[in-house]
């Protein structure tokens, strides 16, 4: 099963921002990263009218669009999904998995918190590895990193999850 990481954190702590970095620090290291996305609000992802919105307006409960360069999948869900039924969408071509959100799942995790801001999420679960701040406190102590330095959480990751040896770009 392919690795998989959450990065968890307070609305508007970063935690997307993060992720763009380390997906860009992973693909220049030759490494194939996925994401999953936790919602905690429902979504839309078809356009009303249109092909695959029909299918589902008629009563499909799973539709699958694809095209020559992308797939896109909605499945209509009696309950929320949980972590290890999204993680099967995940084949092995991947090294990695970064699951934003999720804070109650079992997954080791990366706590981004907002400069000024102590407040964390409730109910996390599961080891912290790092901890993201954008406080002064960030460059000098053990497990801090700033938001900006994308690399050494990679090379974290690699050395802790993947069991690799980091290779900076």
């Amino acid at each position: 099963m392919t690795v998989a990481i959450g990065i968890i954190g307070c609305k508007n702590a970063g935690k997307t921002t993060l992720i763009e970095g380390l997906l860009k620090e992973f693909a220049s290291r030759g490494l194939r990263a996925a994401t999953i996305k936790h919602d905690a609000h429902d979504f839309e992802i078809d356009i009303p009218g249109k092909d695959t919105w029909r299918h589902r307006a008629a009563g499909s409960k799973l539709t699958i669009i694809a095209s020559a360069s992308k797939i896109a999948l909605v499945r209509e869900n009696e309950r929320e999904a949980e972590l290890h039924e999204l993680l099967q969408f995940v084949d092995d071509s991947f090294d990695l998995v970064l699951v934003e959100g999720m804070r109650n799942s079992p997954l080791p995790k990366i706590l981004v918190r907002r400069s000024g801001a102590g407040d964390d999420p409730p109910g996390i679960q599961g080891e912290i590895l790092a901890v993201v701040s954008g406080d002064a406190e960030a460059a000098s102590r053990t497990g801090l990193f700033r938001p900006d330095d994308a690399a050494a959480l990679a090379d974290l990751i690699q050395e802790r999850l993947l069991n690799k040896e980091a290779m900076t770009a």
